[in-house]
């Protein structure tokens, strides 16, 4: 089972994780990986989403020195939080994401930028189009002035916010070192993450080595054919990205919860959630909401 602190990382957009009984004995190439973090390091911000930077930092100490990943870490806010306090606060400070990027030693390694703030994800994903970037969120919420935020967020994916081709280059480094290989990729019926989902299948499949991806469309989630599906990822995958709203986040993985996918075996990774994922004072969402933060 992983140290509880790694589980932390189910909260992130970041993919840290799989089954951590099954590791093979056969050593990897090793990988380079540059991170920065954009956020703020005190949980007040992020208001009801769960207080994801320690899980970020624990995570990724974990990773690279348990399978050979050299990761270089940098907190580009981080003397700079003790003064923010709101997100119009924090967003003064976007010019460090370009200023790290920009004097950065140029050796090809992958850029992943964590991003736990607010909706700055607009402007992130806008600086970093030329970028050979992976931009993975806890927030990027959707401002309630922005009319066509779905077309935002179309460019977005075809840019660098998601760079898939990266993403797959990652996964498969990562699932080298595991006898588990299916990566179940959940959806619900969002124009906006069809389009990812399919994306991510193409690219799949114009690769050397081709990921073992399984598509799901969560219908209702409350349904009775959804507890199937439920069923049938928990049996054939150990990786699950959750391509879908807020709230359907929620129940999904409240039901994952009840279905005893939250023992250390199963690592879940959401992206473009545009609401919390929790709500507060419910009872169900309490008892699962600790059982994947502790």
């Amino acid at each position: 089972m992983l140290p509880n602190f790694v589980r932390s990382l189910m909260w992130a957009s970041f993919i840290t994780g799989v089954l951590s009984t099954c590791c093979a004995t056969t050593v990897s190439p090793r990988l380079n990986v540059t991170v920065a973090i954009y956020g703020i390091n005190t949980p007040v911000i992020l208001g009801s989403l769960p207080y994801t930077l320690p899980g970020f930092l624990e995570g990724l100490k974990h990773i690279g020195s348990k399978y050979d990943f050299q990761i270089n870490t940098t907190v580009l806010t981080g003397r700079h939080t003790k003064v923010v306090h709101d997100c119009s606060e924090l967003s003064q400070y976007l010019y460090l994401v370009s200023q790290f990027y920009y004097s950065r030693s140029k050796d090809g390694s992958p850029f992943l930028l964590l991003h736990t703030g607010c909706n700055e994800i607009y402007d992130l994903a806008a600086m970093s189009r030329e970028w050979n970037t992976l931009i993975f969120t806890s927030s990027g919420t959707v401002p309630a002035t922005s009319l066509n935020s779905l077309d935002v967020f179309h460019n977005q994916i075809s840019s660098s916010l998601v760079n898939v081709q990266q993403m797959v280059l990652v996964l498969q480094t990562l699932l080298k070192y595991f006898s588990w290989s299916t990566i179940a990729v959940v959806r619900d019926s969002d124009s906006l993450f069809s389009s990812l989902a399919d994306t991510i299948v193409v690219f799949n499949e114009k690769a050397k080595d081709k990921l073992n991806i399984k598509t799901h469309t969560l219908l209702n989630v409350s349904t009775m054919e959804d507890e199937r599906l439920l069923y049938r990822i928990k049996q054939h995958a150990r990786i699950v990205l959750l391509l879908m709203n807020g709230g359907t986040v929620r129940s999904f993985l409240v039901k994952a919860h009840n279905a005893s996918m939250t023992n250390g075996e199963y690592a879940s990774t959401i992206g473009f959630a545009s609401i919390p994922y929790w709500k507060r004072r419910r009872i169900e969402n309490t008892k699962a909401k600790i059982t994947y933060t502790r």
